[in-house]
């Protein structure tokens, strides 16, 4: 049912003042997922004055940030134990909440996770959140300005009916494996880095790092000081070799497995005891029907105006899918849209308008090289003019330059100094600057 709401309005008539009551209906919005972008839309949500419903298949909030031991397909975390974040704090805040200062810009996945039950805590968003609510299907009705939301609790079935839906259920849980030809003859351990947890398991061990991202590179250094040897294997063509400890070395592509035995692109063939696969992970929307319009076509998910508004549906939002940013001040930016969009603040594009403008950044993207999940990245080509775009259409506070400015020195940094790059911290001076200081082990 709608959510009625009661107000008092005082107006004068012939010299008296007379109390009016005034019922409006507030729209009921639901939010998939309480991690930091489903925490982010249900605040905004509230403030902008929506009847809000997150629902997080966990117990807890965190999302991605929240450690277990646990693995396999219905872990819902990548979190691993000795992780620590690969952007300084600085640029992890909210613009009305910051990361807490400390010693060091660089932190665990822990300080992470109790700065974001914090933020919950601060905003009281608590009472909006039905935890172990698994959302099983969300589909739009006759009714192109509704949705069905239809999950389970405590084995039960529940169905919700709502204006809008904010989509917010991540995109580090599904793994992307890879196809290796004879890769079910190796002999030895394979999982995907969403299962790794501890190098204490690959202790004395010979290990193979498949995938040179972020996750590849960290997994590296964490393997190498308790592996016997790591090798990582990808076609980056930007790592130097002494970027790495001594016992780690890089190879090229693997060519092929055959009789346990990896054979690599340039002839040579090497035994492992394991490998790790960190290839990346695959937008899913599994509860998405296929009449909400949305499609996940070589992890490129479309239809999307400025990839959060469902073109064909645009009360369904998605926040957060766009990666290699200042993750955090982007996400307040896009759930601040989406409302605006939402609540008629500005008038959208048509739909052959909106098509139109994602056709063309395709083509673009597509004549650099961008393909699948890099059709959602943003730095460094596209992080800036998509802040202002957000910015403009929607007239909000735009995210600070000296942030922007610490996300682009500290981003460059991670390529090309791996080893020191965590050692800086960072301090703000003011809106548009910050000093800079290394800090010895």
């Amino acid at each position: 049912m709608p959510f009625v709401q009661q107000k008092y309005a005082t107006t004068t008539c012939l010299g008296l003042s007379l109390e009016l009551r005034v019922y409006f209906v507030r729209m009921r919005v639901a939010i998939i997922g309480a991690g930091v972008a489903g925490l982010v839309a249900c605040k905004y949500c509230n403030e902008f004055d929506l009847d809000v419903v997150v629902y997080e298949q966990c117990g807890d909030v965190g999302g991605t940030w929240i450690y277990s031991t646990d693995s396999g397909k219905n872990s819902h975390t990548s979190m691993y134990k000795n992780l620590v974040t690969n952007s300084p704090v600085e640029v992890m805040g909210f613009h009305d909440f910051e990361f807490p200062k400390g010693e060091k810009s660089y932190v665990t996945w822990k300080e992470v996770l109790d700065f974001i039950k914090s933020y919950e805590k601060h905003f009281k968003l608590t009472k909006f959140i039905k935890f172990e609510h698994f959302v099983t299907k969300v589909s739009p009705l006759e009714d192109e300005n509704k949705w069905k939301v239809v999950g389970k609790y405590e084995n039960e079935d529940f169905t919700e009916e709502f204006d809008a839906v904010f989509v917010c259920n991540g995109h580090f849980f599904d793994p992307n494996l890879p196809k290796i030809n004879g890769i079910e003859s190796f002999e030895g351990k394979i999982i995907h880095s969403h299962d790794y947890r501890d190098p204490e398991m690959f202790k004395g061990k010979k290990v193979l790092v498949v995938g040179s991202g972020p996750s590849g590179i960290d997994i590296t250094f964490d393997l190498s000081h308790l592996a016997k040897t790591v090798h990582m294997s990808h076609h980056s063509t930007t790592l130097a070799s002494d970027l790495f400890p001594q016992n780690v070395e890089q190879l090229p592509d693997i060519d092929f497995i055959s009789d346990g035995k990896v054979h690599f692109t340039n002839s040579r063939e090497e035994n492992y005891d394991a490998i790790v696969l960190c290839t990346g992970y695959k937008y899913n929307f599994p509860f998405l029907s296929e009449d909400s319009g949305i499609k996940v076509t070589n992890n490129h998910v479309t239809p999307l105006y400025k990839h959060v508004i469902n073109i064909e549906h645009p009360s369904m939002f998605f926040i957060g899918l766009t990666n290699v940013t200042i993750f955090n001040s982007i996400i307040e930016l896009q759930v601040q849209f989406a409302i605006k969009s939402l609540l008629k603040y500005f008038p959208l594009p048509t739909k052959d308008e909106m098509y139109q403008e994602l056709h063309e950044e395709m083509q673009i993207r597509h004549s650099k090289g961008m393909f699948g999940k890099r059709m959602h990245q943003l730095w460094p080509d596209f992080m800036r003019s998509y802040i202002d775009d957000v910015v403009r259409i929607a007239d909000l506070k735009p995210i600070l330059p000296v942030l922007l400015d610490i996300y682009d020195e500290s981003r460059a940094l991670s390529y090309s100094d791996i080893k020191n790059y965590r050692n800086y911290r960072y301090l703000v001076l003011d809106d548009r600057s910050y000093v800079k200081k290394f800090l010895r082990n």
